[in-house]
């Protein structure tokens, strides 16, 4: 829908949203003059309650191309945020990852960095809580070791410095034992390295414990 209405357009209903009692959608009148019946209602926008409030949209007002405009960046952000919730609704992800996915899905820079902010701001998005609910994942099922765990989660978007604080503290918390885990792990690995000649199997071994820090 072209966002340069034309100054006669008329804001001509602002109804409740059907399955979000928090938003509206705002139609305007396609008629040629201020005062004429509706003869070419149109939706325009789906925006929160608190942006009609904000705007101060009215029924019977004037939709000028600076409000339809308005209108518009607000249902565009509405979407964005929306996107972001979906998205966090699968599963926790740090901010810069789920920033990222944001903008390939072609939203704008400026919505996203509102969206995630308004997500922080409400406690949904929390790149400490969601670090530290990993590493503690990783460490107390003995799946990885710290290197291991900060790794993983730097590759999930977690900052470094957050990484190696969240993944010390947790294992401080649960008071795991790095030496006795690794250890339990290649006696595991070794029994299934049996068939293999010694070389293979310290190859083998050495590359298993690596790959889990």
């Amino acid at each position: 829908m072209p966002s340069a209405t034309p100054t006669n357009f008329v804001i001509s209903a602002i109804l409740a949203h059907p399955r979000r009692a928090d938003r509206v959608t705002v139609h305007v009148d396609r008629g040629r003059r201020l005062n004429a019946a509706v003869v070419d209602q149109r939706p325009l926008a789906v925006v929160s309650l608190q942006a009609v409030q904000r705007l101060g949209v009215r029924c019977g007002d004037e939709a000028t191309p600076e409000l339809c405009q308005q209108l518009e960046a607000e249902a565009r952000a509405l979407l964005t945020y929306d996107r972001a919730t979906a998205m966090l609704a699968r599963g926790p992800r740090a901010s810069r990852d789920l920033r990222q996915r944001l903008l390939r899905k072609g939203d704008l820079p400026a919505d996203v960095d509102a969206a995630l902010q308004r997500l922080k701001d409400i406690g949904v998005l929390d790149d400490e809580a969601f670090a530290r609910h990993v590493a503690r994942c990783l460490l107390g099922g003995g799946r990885k070791a710290s290197a291991g765990v900060q790794g993983n989660l730097q590759r999930r978007g977690i900052p470094r410095e957050l990484a190696e604080r969240a993944t010390r503290e947790v294992a401080i918390e649960e008071q795991v034992d790095e030496a006795g885990s690794a250890l339990e792990l290649a006696r595991r690995r070794l029994r299934s390295l049996q068939s293999l000649d010694p070389l293979t199997q310290r190859r083998r071994l050495s590359a298993y414990l690596q790959r889990r820090g």
